[in-house]
């Protein structure tokens, strides 16, 4: 079997609608997610009727763990505060699964964008394409300003300095940099960074309203991207893209990670939608 990454977009409206409304509805819905997979928890019918073993499963330890967690979730949204490692842990797995239309993907109006899986060491390649030493970075850029004295080639090099200078400065030249809201609707100004932010992200994962904080690997890894964040992170991927150096496997990885990757980050541009990617 072939583990990668899928891309999925979802509305963040009905989102809101479910973490953090505050409603008995809501918290049904979270705690049947958080449940759904349990053996008799449902009747097997389309309907998801109650199963011969909801009343036993909601008594159990599991269940009266997943209200407590589908009671925090409704009331106070998507977030890791103030719970334990336990439910931390719970809570990954959920951000895995949130977008499965068994869970919540029906309700969040989820749309999968990606044709197949995008797969670890194809992120690990973009990567290594964006993480030249000074040394070796100096003597790129006497090898690219030679190339700029052939006609035919200055073009091609052109572009891919204004990606190096994106990735250096934060920015495209001339264009001002979006704020990272983090799923929280944050508006502050970002401190300065340098090199990838959101490309590393897809090693680790990351839990839902933080800058980096990564998944527990045991429950599988997620990430999630508001619509800025998305603009920035196909910005990575094209200076990665445009790196004037070999790859391992030219004849089908630059394809692979156009059609997997590059476009359909450009569909969830386009769509305004959030991001949501998982490694499975």
């Amino acid at each position: 079997m072939v583990y990668g990454w899928y891309i999925k977009s979802f509305d963040r409206a009905r989102w809101d609608a479910i973490f953090g409304s505050g409603t008995p509805l809501a918290e049904q819905k979270i705690r049947d997610a958080l449940l759904g997979w349990e053996e008799g928890y449902y009747d097997g019918t389309d309907e998801l009727g109650p199963g011969w073993a909801r009343k036993k499963i909601l008594a159990s330890h599991k269940g009266l763990e997943a209200t407590v967690l589908a009671t925090h979730l409704a009331r106070n949204g998507f977030t890791y505060d103030g719970l334990d490692a336990r439910q931390c842990a719970r809570l990954d797995n959920l951000g895995c699964e949130v977008c499965v239309s068994e869970v919540l993907g029906g309700d969040l109006d989820v749309r999968l964008h990606s044709p197949r899986s995008l797969v670890g060491s194809q992120i690990g390649e973009l990567l290594d394409r964006l993480s030249y030493d000074t040394s070796e970075l100096l003597r790129r850029l006497e090898l690219l300003r030679r190339r700029l004295e052939e006609p035919e080639e200055a073009q091609e090099v052109r572009r891919w300095l204004r990606s190096l200078a994106w990735l250096l400065w934060g920015r495209r030249p001339g264009i001002k940099a979006q704020p990272n809201d983090m799923g929280r609707g944050s508006t502050e100004a970002q401190p300065p960074h340098r090199g990838p932010r959101y490309l590393p992200l897809l090693v680790s994962g990351r839990r839902f309203g933080t800058e980096a904080q990564p998944n527990d690997h045991r429950h599988g890894l997620y990430a999630i991207f508001s619509p800025s964040e998305v603009v920035e992170l196909r910005n990575e991927v094209v200076a990665a893209i445009d790196a004037p150096i070999s790859w391992r496997e030219p004849k089908w990885e630059p394809e692979a990670i156009e059609e997997c990757f590059l476009a359909p980050l450009t569909e969830v541009i386009q769509s305004g939608r959030w991001l949501h990617m998982r490694f499975s």
